[in-house]
């Protein structure tokens, strides 16, 4: 638990950081100004890029931090091995003899 913690504290400070310096960028900066309503959705997609960088940041910190410092996720006693089933091959369709 203490993992998951430490990972969800670095991921919200870096998102609070980085929504602080994409909101200061956007009121100093005239991305939306010339371009009216398509300038603003630029600006929206430049906000959801940054989100799921930091999204997909955290996550991988989390992970490497829990590998670092011995934390491993382990299956319940009762838990049961997922089996995957045999793969089958497809069929060919048999091959007609036409005459040339």
């Amino acid at each position: 638990m203490l993992v998951v913690s430490i990972g969800a504290l670095a991921t919200a400070l870096l998102f609070t950081l980085g929504k602080f310096l994409i909101g200061l960028y956007l009121g100093h900066s005239t991305v939306a100004s010339p371009f009216g309503a398509a300038g603003s959705v630029v600006a929206l997609v430049i906000w959801v890029y940054y989100s799921t960088q930091i999204l997909f940041f955290g996550a991988e910190l989390t992970q490497v931090y829990a590998r670092t410092h011995g934390s491993r996720i382990e299956p319940a006693d009762n838990a049961k091995p997922v089996e995957k089933p045999p793969a089958k091959s497809p069929e060919m369709p048999a091959a007609s003899a036409k005459p040339s």
